[in-house]
Protein backbone atom coordinates (compact mmCIF):
# COMPACT_ATOMS: atom_id res chain seq x y z
CA UNK A 1 0.00 0.00 0.00
CA UNK A 2 2.81 2.38 0.90
CA UNK A 3 4.48 1.52 -2.40
CA UNK A 4 1.37 2.57 -4.32
CA UNK A 5 1.29 5.85 -2.43
CA UNK A 6 4.91 6.54 -3.34
CA UNK A 7 4.60 5.54 -7.02
CA UNK A 8 1.55 7.66 -7.81
CA UNK A 9 3.22 11.04 -7.01
CA UNK A 10 6.29 9.97 -9.02
CA UNK A 11 4.13 9.19 -12.07
CA UNK A 12 2.36 12.51 -11.68
CA UNK A 13 5.67 14.36 -11.46
CA UNK A 14 6.99 12.58 -14.56
CA UNK A 15 3.87 13.51 -16.56
CA UNK A 16 4.13 17.12 -15.41
CA UNK A 17 7.82 17.24 -16.34
CA UNK A 18 7.06 15.92 -19.82
CA UNK A 19 4.42 18.60 -20.36
CA UNK A 20 6.80 21.34 -19.20
CA UNK A 21 9.52 20.04 -21.54
CA UNK A 22 7.13 20.04 -24.51
CA UNK A 23 5.97 23.57 -23.79
CA UNK A 24 9.57 24.75 -23.38
CA UNK A 25 10.59 23.26 -26.72
CA UNK A 26 7.63 24.93 -28.43
CA UNK A 27 8.60 28.28 -26.90
CA UNK A 28 12.23 27.88 -28.00
CA UNK A 29 11.09 27.11 -31.55
CA UNK A 30 8.60 29.97 -31.62
CA UNK A 31 11.13 32.42 -30.23
CA UNK A 32 13.45 31.98 -33.20
CA UNK A 33 10.89 31.34 -35.95
CA UNK A 34 10.71 34.05 -38.57
CA UNK A 35 7.24 35.34 -39.47
CA UNK A 36 5.85 35.09 -42.98
CA UNK A 37 6.70 38.19 -44.95
CA UNK A 38 5.61 39.38 -48.35
CA UNK A 39 8.05 38.31 -51.02
CA UNK A 40 9.42 41.10 -53.15
CA UNK A 41 6.04 41.69 -54.75
CA UNK A 42 6.79 45.25 -55.82
CA UNK A 43 10.46 44.84 -56.62
CA UNK A 44 10.85 46.08 -60.26
CA UNK A 45 12.76 42.97 -61.29
CA UNK A 46 10.10 40.70 -59.81
CA UNK A 47 7.27 42.67 -61.42
CA UNK A 48 8.99 42.31 -64.79
CA UNK A 49 9.51 38.55 -64.28
CA UNK A 50 5.88 38.09 -63.33
CA UNK A 51 4.70 40.00 -66.40
CA UNK A 52 7.00 37.95 -68.60
CA UNK A 53 5.67 34.68 -67.14
CA UNK A 54 2.08 35.82 -67.70
CA UNK A 55 2.73 36.87 -71.30
CA UNK A 56 4.60 33.65 -72.08
CA UNK A 57 1.77 31.52 -70.68
CA UNK A 58 -0.90 33.35 -72.68
CA UNK A 59 1.18 33.11 -75.84
CA UNK A 60 1.94 29.39 -75.61
CA UNK A 61 -1.61 28.44 -74.62
CA UNK A 62 -3.09 30.45 -77.48
CA UNK A 63 -0.64 28.71 -79.78
CA UNK A 64 -1.49 25.25 -78.45
CA UNK A 65 -5.26 25.70 -78.24
CA UNK A 66 -7.32 24.36 -81.11
CA UNK A 67 -11.03 25.04 -80.91
CA UNK A 68 -13.26 27.07 -78.62
CA UNK A 69 -11.77 28.06 -75.27
CA UNK A 70 -14.42 27.24 -72.66
CA UNK A 71 -12.71 28.35 -69.44
CA UNK A 72 -9.36 29.56 -68.12
CA UNK A 73 -7.61 29.49 -64.76
CA UNK A 74 -4.65 31.41 -63.34
CA UNK A 75 -2.93 30.54 -60.07
CA UNK A 76 -0.06 32.82 -59.06
CA UNK A 77 1.29 32.08 -55.59
CA UNK A 78 4.43 32.56 -53.53
CA UNK A 79 5.45 29.86 -51.07
CA UNK A 80 7.94 30.21 -48.19
CA UNK A 81 10.69 27.66 -47.78
CA UNK A 82 11.57 25.79 -44.62
CA UNK A 83 14.88 25.84 -42.81
CA UNK A 84 15.42 23.74 -39.73
CA UNK A 85 17.52 20.87 -38.48
CA UNK A 86 15.86 18.21 -40.67
CA UNK A 87 14.98 20.04 -43.89
CA UNK A 88 16.20 23.07 -45.80
CA UNK A 89 14.49 24.10 -49.01
CA UNK A 90 16.59 25.52 -51.80
CA UNK A 91 14.90 28.93 -51.54
CA UNK A 92 13.41 31.04 -48.79
CA UNK A 93 10.63 32.10 -51.17
CA UNK A 94 9.51 30.80 -54.56
CA UNK A 95 6.77 32.34 -56.71
CA UNK A 96 5.09 30.28 -59.43
CA UNK A 97 2.46 31.16 -62.01
CA UNK A 98 0.31 28.37 -63.47
CA UNK A 99 -2.28 28.74 -66.22
CA UNK A 100 -4.84 26.26 -67.56
CA UNK A 101 -7.22 26.47 -70.49
CA UNK A 102 -10.11 24.12 -71.22
CA UNK A 103 -10.74 23.77 -74.95
CA UNK A 104 -13.56 21.96 -76.73
CA UNK A 105 -12.19 18.98 -78.68
CA UNK A 106 -12.84 18.90 -82.40
CA UNK A 107 -14.06 15.29 -82.34
CA UNK A 108 -16.24 13.24 -80.02
CA UNK A 109 -14.04 10.20 -80.71
CA UNK A 110 -11.15 10.21 -78.20
CA UNK A 111 -8.80 8.39 -80.56
CA UNK A 112 -9.41 10.97 -83.27
CA UNK A 113 -9.19 13.86 -80.81
CA UNK A 114 -5.79 12.64 -79.62
CA UNK A 115 -4.51 12.25 -83.19
CA UNK A 116 -5.88 15.67 -84.18
CA UNK A 117 -4.18 17.37 -81.25
CA UNK A 118 -0.86 15.71 -81.96
CA UNK A 119 -1.08 16.98 -85.55
CA UNK A 120 -2.11 20.48 -84.43
CA UNK A 121 0.80 20.81 -81.98
CA UNK A 122 3.25 19.66 -84.64
CA UNK A 123 1.85 22.17 -87.16
CA UNK A 124 2.12 24.89 -84.51
CA UNK A 125 5.87 24.21 -84.25
CA UNK A 126 5.69 22.50 -80.86
CA UNK A 127 7.55 19.30 -80.02
CA UNK A 128 5.35 16.46 -78.85
CA UNK A 129 6.81 14.32 -76.08
CA UNK A 130 6.70 10.92 -77.74
CA UNK A 131 6.86 8.96 -74.49
CA UNK A 132 3.79 10.57 -72.93
CA UNK A 133 1.76 11.04 -76.11
CA UNK A 134 2.59 7.50 -77.17
CA UNK A 135 1.37 6.22 -73.83
CA UNK A 136 -1.94 8.08 -74.17
CA UNK A 137 -2.44 6.67 -77.68
CA UNK A 138 -1.50 3.15 -76.61
CA UNK A 139 -3.73 3.18 -73.52
CA UNK A 140 -6.73 4.30 -75.54
CA UNK A 141 -6.10 1.73 -78.26
CA UNK A 142 -5.60 -1.08 -75.73
CA UNK A 143 -8.21 -0.20 -73.12
CA UNK A 144 -10.38 2.70 -74.22
CA UNK A 145 -11.65 1.13 -77.41
CA UNK A 146 -12.51 -2.01 -75.51
CA UNK A 147 -13.99 0.07 -72.71
CA UNK A 148 -12.26 -1.91 -69.98
CA UNK A 149 -8.91 -2.70 -68.45
CA UNK A 150 -7.32 -6.11 -68.78
CA UNK A 151 -8.89 -7.00 -65.40
CA UNK A 152 -12.35 -6.06 -66.66
CA UNK A 153 -12.68 -2.73 -64.81
CA UNK A 154 -14.37 0.03 -66.87
CA UNK A 155 -12.03 2.35 -68.77
CA UNK A 156 -13.00 5.77 -70.15
CA UNK A 157 -11.24 8.79 -71.57
CA UNK A 158 -11.11 10.24 -68.03
CA UNK A 159 -8.77 7.39 -67.05
CA UNK A 160 -6.15 8.38 -69.62
CA UNK A 161 -2.81 9.72 -68.35
CA UNK A 162 -1.71 13.21 -69.34
CA UNK A 163 0.59 13.96 -72.25
CA UNK A 164 3.16 16.73 -72.62
CA UNK A 165 4.77 18.88 -75.28
CA UNK A 166 7.16 21.82 -75.49
CA UNK A 167 6.64 24.99 -77.47
CA UNK A 168 10.01 26.71 -77.64
CA UNK A 169 11.06 26.93 -73.98
CA UNK A 170 7.58 26.52 -72.51
CA UNK A 171 6.37 23.13 -71.27
CA UNK A 172 2.75 22.07 -71.73
CA UNK A 173 0.62 19.49 -69.98
CA UNK A 174 -2.26 18.08 -72.05
CA UNK A 175 -5.18 15.99 -70.80
CA UNK A 176 -8.17 14.61 -72.69
CA UNK A 177 -11.32 14.54 -70.56
CA UNK A 178 -15.09 14.68 -70.48
CA UNK A 179 -16.48 18.04 -69.22
CA UNK A 180 -17.77 16.49 -66.01
CA UNK A 181 -14.31 15.26 -65.03
CA UNK A 182 -12.66 18.70 -65.23
CA UNK A 183 -11.81 20.10 -61.80
CA UNK A 184 -10.54 23.40 -60.53
CA UNK A 185 -7.92 23.70 -57.80
CA UNK A 186 -7.55 26.49 -55.28
CA UNK A 187 -4.37 27.71 -53.56
CA UNK A 188 -3.97 27.53 -49.81
CA UNK A 189 -3.83 31.03 -48.27
CA UNK A 190 -2.74 29.43 -44.99
CA UNK A 191 0.57 28.27 -46.49
CA UNK A 192 0.95 30.47 -49.58
CA UNK A 193 0.72 34.12 -50.46
CA UNK A 194 -1.81 34.44 -53.28
CA UNK A 195 -0.76 37.04 -55.85
CA UNK A 196 -3.50 36.23 -58.37
CA UNK A 197 -6.13 33.52 -58.63
CA UNK A 198 -9.10 32.89 -60.93
CA UNK A 199 -10.87 29.54 -60.87
CA UNK A 200 -12.10 27.57 -63.85
CA UNK A 201 -15.74 28.26 -64.68
CA UNK A 202 -16.91 24.66 -64.47
CA UNK A 203 -20.51 25.64 -65.23
CA UNK A 204 -19.41 27.11 -68.55
CA UNK A 205 -17.51 23.91 -69.34
CA UNK A 206 -20.54 21.74 -68.61
CA UNK A 207 -22.98 24.06 -70.42
CA UNK A 208 -20.87 23.93 -73.56
CA UNK A 209 -22.28 20.58 -74.57
CA UNK A 210 -18.85 19.46 -75.79
CA UNK A 211 -18.56 15.67 -75.51
CA UNK A 212 -14.80 15.91 -75.02
CA UNK A 213 -12.45 18.67 -73.88
CA UNK A 214 -8.70 19.17 -73.87
CA UNK A 215 -7.15 20.66 -70.73
CA UNK A 216 -3.84 22.36 -71.50
CA UNK A 217 -1.65 24.02 -68.92
CA UNK A 218 1.73 25.54 -68.32
CA UNK A 219 3.63 26.65 -65.22
CA UNK A 220 6.70 28.77 -64.53
CA UNK A 221 8.60 29.66 -61.36
CA UNK A 222 9.45 33.28 -62.04
CA UNK A 223 10.83 34.51 -58.72
CA UNK A 224 13.07 33.01 -56.08
CA UNK A 225 14.65 34.50 -52.96
CA UNK A 226 17.68 32.79 -51.43
CA UNK A 227 18.19 32.43 -47.71
CA UNK A 228 20.63 35.36 -47.69
CA UNK A 229 17.92 37.59 -49.17
CA UNK A 230 19.26 37.83 -52.73
CA UNK A 231 16.83 37.56 -55.63
CA UNK A 232 17.59 34.84 -58.16
CA UNK A 233 18.44 36.17 -61.61
CA UNK A 234 19.24 39.70 -60.51
CA UNK A 235 22.51 41.25 -61.58
CA UNK A 236 25.22 41.01 -58.95
CA UNK A 237 25.41 44.79 -58.79
CA UNK A 238 21.69 45.15 -58.16
CA UNK A 239 20.50 45.82 -54.63
CA UNK A 240 19.66 42.71 -52.65
CA UNK A 241 16.33 42.24 -50.95
CA UNK A 242 16.02 43.84 -47.54
CA UNK A 243 13.19 41.49 -46.56
CA UNK A 244 13.83 38.52 -44.26
CA UNK A 245 13.33 34.99 -45.59
CA UNK A 246 10.32 32.74 -45.02
CA UNK A 247 10.55 30.18 -42.21
CA UNK A 248 13.51 29.56 -39.96
CA UNK A 249 13.35 27.55 -36.73
CA UNK A 250 16.08 26.96 -34.15
CA UNK A 251 16.12 24.22 -31.55
CA UNK A 252 17.60 24.18 -28.09
CA UNK A 253 21.08 22.70 -28.07
CA UNK A 254 21.60 23.12 -31.83
CA UNK A 255 23.46 25.75 -33.82
CA UNK A 256 21.10 28.56 -34.79
CA UNK A 257 21.71 30.31 -38.13
CA UNK A 258 18.40 32.16 -38.24
CA UNK A 259 18.61 35.88 -38.99
CA UNK A 260 19.12 37.61 -35.67
CA UNK A 261 20.50 34.48 -33.96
Amino acid sequence: MDLLRRERPRATRRAFAAIVASVSLALVMAGCSQPRVDPQEYDPYTVAQRADAAAAADQVLARAAEGTVLATQVTDVCSPGQKNWWVQDLSAWTCTRSSRWVVAAGSDDPGQAIADYRAHLTEAGCTVDEATFGMVERYWADYGVAGQNANGDPYTVDDLPSASASCDSEQLGIAFRTPGDVETSAPSPASQRVVEYSALDLDAVNRSGAPLVVVIGTSRSYHSVSWDGSISGKDEDAEESDLPPGWCACYSGSKCDCPGG
